[in-house]
């Protein structure tokens, strides 16, 4: 086993939580770190040049955490960036009507869902988020979300699943993480300390909010912060990302915490093609690679430039090192024309990319043509002098 072996296995962990949670690598990668006790990935690495590795047990409470951990989902997004129809491996669809109005239920990712015709609801895993509604703008005056009986039952059964979800969770928690001591002491349910002891305090601190908070109150709220509603991979038992007096620490009073009213949004439910410039891009680029029919052809569709205006239309500048002059391309062509865009084309000079271009037209294909290049560069590649 090499020296970075299990480096490489916690790096592989983070990628796999960032992808499942919908979060940035480098973040991923510091949670990991602060699972095994650093405050950031950096930090571990700098102890790893120090000769410190991770053993077999820091594995295994990377793993715990990536598998058992409660996942993060955020449904405040942009208006661009909606979460209808956005179905994740839901396990179990619950249909039923309210008043006539046929819906299916899902949880996924702790997020509860409700479909009906021309709306969706989501009841977020976080408690301090509020539900979203989400009304098909074609459907605007006509959607049932217009009743508020039909939205009052909705939301009553969506919050009803939540619950569930959250009892599910806690079950799967050690006790003590919901069920405060006498002394109000409660333990983590994802953090673990030195050779996997459990980490216990009866105050607690907000990474995202810098806010303190009581044993009980985070139990209570199954470690999501009572006053932003950090998920508990924010949750710590020190504030180490302040200074020593602590002076921007602030107890959170959630005593008094009002009924979040639903948001609601009006969002283009049915599928749209709105061309762009990458989009056109793309498509055309593809139909190049169509058009071509040997090595030499490919890497000149791969080269060619393609220029998007602000119409839509599309300028072709093929290299005249790879791409033949006087080759139509059809295909390309073709797609442009279902478009409705025009493409303009023509031929650019620049050093090619490898010397020898006519190689690649009597390559079958890529590693052939490789080993081509290999061969020519070493056979004509300058000579040492001793």
């Amino acid at each position: 086993m090499t020296k970075n072996y299990h480096l490489k296995k916690l790096s592989k962990l983070a990628k796999s939580y960032a992808r499942a949670n919908e979060i940035a690598h480098h973040k991923a990668i510091d949670l990991i770190a602060a699972v095994l006790g650093f405050p950031h990935w950096n930090a571990l690495i700098g102890e790893s040049k120090k000769g410190w590795q991770p053993s077999d047990d820091d594995i295994l409470a990377a793993e715990a955490f990536v598998k058992n951990t409660v996942p993060i989902r955020h449904a405040e997004q942009d208006d661009a960036d909606t979460i209808f129809g956005n179905l994740f491996s839901a396990e179990e669809v619950i249909t039923g009507s309210i008043k006539g109005e046929t819906y299916q239920l899902l949880d996924s990712l702790g997020d509860i869902h409700i479909y009906g015709e021309g709306w969706h609801i989501c009841v977020p895993e976080n408690p301090n988020s509020a539900p979203i509604i989400e009304i098909d703008q074609d459907m605007k005056h006509s959607s049932a979300m217009n009743d508020p009986e039909i939205v009052g039952e909705a939301l009553e059964i969506g919050k009803e699943h939540h619950s569930s979800i959250r009892s599910k969770i806690a079950t799967d928690w050690p006790r003590r993480s919901t069920m405060p001591d006498a002394k109000g002491n409660v333990r983590h349910p994802i953090f673990t300390g030195p050779e996997g002891t459990s980490i216990e305090a009866n105050i607690w601190y907000c990474l995202h909010c810098d806010g303190e908070i009581t044993g009980p109150q985070i139990a209570q709220n199954l470690w999501h912060c009572p006053g932003c509603g950090a998920s508990p991979i924010d949750i710590h038992k020190k504030p180490f990302w302040l200074n020593e007096k602590r002076e921007q620490v602030k107890p959170i009073d959630a005593s008094n915490r009002e009924t979040l009213e639903p948001i609601v949004r009006y969002v283009q439910m049915k599928p749209r093609l709105d061309l762009n410039s990458e989009k056109i891009t793309l498509l055309i680029r593809t139909a190049l690679i169509e058009d071509a029919t040997n090595t030499k052809e490919r890497l000149g569709a791969q080269l060619a430039e393609i220029t998007v205006d602000d119409e839509n239309d599309v300028r072709l500048a093929f290299d005249m090192h790879f791409w033949p002059e006087g080759k139509e391309a059809e295909t390309a062509l073709a797609v442009a024309k279902l478009l409705g865009i025009e493409v303009f084309e023509e031929m650019r000079f620049s050093p090619p990319v490898f010397a020898w271009p006519d190689l690649s037209e009597h390559a079958s294909g890529t590693v052939e043509y490789t080993q081509m290049l290999l061969d020519a560069y070493a056979q004509y590649a300058p000579k040492e002098k001793d």
